[in-house]
């Protein structure tokens, strides 16, 4: 299944009116929430920064910049 970002954080936002969420907030809640999405993301992406990572913290702090960006 792609992730439909839109719906996924629009349905997000709904249920939390009363909170503020930074960018890098969401995409830490999309990356927990859509584990496999997310994987397929790195696994298809061609950001330049994840050829210099050497481990699944690295991978994860890049997927994070991705999805930040695309906030």
């Amino acid at each position: 299944m792609a992730l439909n970002l839109s719906k996924s954080l629009t349905g997000f936002l709904k249920t939390n009116l009363d909170k503020k969420f930074t960018a890098r907030d969401i995409a830490q809640w999309v990356s927990n929430t859509y584990p496999e999405e997310c994987e397929k993301k790195i696994n298809s992406s061609k950001n330049k920064n994840l050829e210099e990572v050497s481990n699944n913290i690295e991978r994860q702090s890049v997927l994070l910049q991705i999805l930040v960006a695309e906030n």
